[in-house]
């Protein structure tokens, strides 16, 4: 998995689809890393447009922001620095908790945009426990469990995870609590 090798391959992908192309980087999960250079070099094919990138190194994201094509558009892939990718220049993010928090994903990055930075770091602040409860700490099974919670559909989650135990759906509740919707008699 080199960079010359995934460089090739992206690039045929991005040759041979009919629809623009949207790079994700999430090493936590495949064990493979985009590197700067690599990103840096796909950003010049005219059909990827972009990146998600769930890396969490912001050192990374920055080094993309400054060498990629300025028509590449990068995306925070996680809540916990949506703010700190705005602030290097990121277009948005793709983030779980926006699954069960998009009001307030969306306000972050409407304030960034209105120059109000302190109020969208303080909502960047808010979001960091629920963000981490549905990927970190519990995963898909704590997104689900946190989406039914909220009043969304999350469904099962498909083998080989397992659903939260109940000590762990009281403790994601209470990580909710401050969110959870609530029937006009309350």
């Amino acid at each position: 998995m080199t960079d010359e090798a995934l460089n090739g391959f992206f690039q045929e992908v991005a040759d041979a689809s009919p629809v623009p192309v949207i790079l994700y980087n999430m090493p936590r999960n495949t064990g493979v890393n985009m590197s700067v250079p690599l990103v840096t070099a796909l950003s010049k094919h005219p059909n990827i447009i972009g990146i998600k990138d769930s890396s969490g190194n912001i050192v990374q994201i920055a080094g993309i922001l400054a060498e990629a094509d300025p028509d590449f558009s990068v995306f925070a892939g996680s809540g916990s620095f949506l703010y700190a990718s705005l602030c290097l220049g990121a277009t948005g993010g793709t983030l779980a908790v926006a699954s069960i928090l998009s009001d307030l994903c969306h306000r972050i990055l409407e304030l960034y945009n209105a120059g109000e930075y302190a109020k969208a770091k303080e909502i960047q602040f808010r979001i960091l426990e629920a963000n981490a409860a549905v990927t970190a700490k519990w995963g898909v099974a704590g997104l689900k469990a946190a989406m039914d919670k909220m009043s969304y559909y999350g469904g099962e989650v498909r083998k080989p995870l397992q659903e939260l135990s109940e000590d762990k759906k009281k403790e994601l509740k209470s990580i909710l609590k401050q969110w959870e919707p609530h029937d006009e008699k309350d």
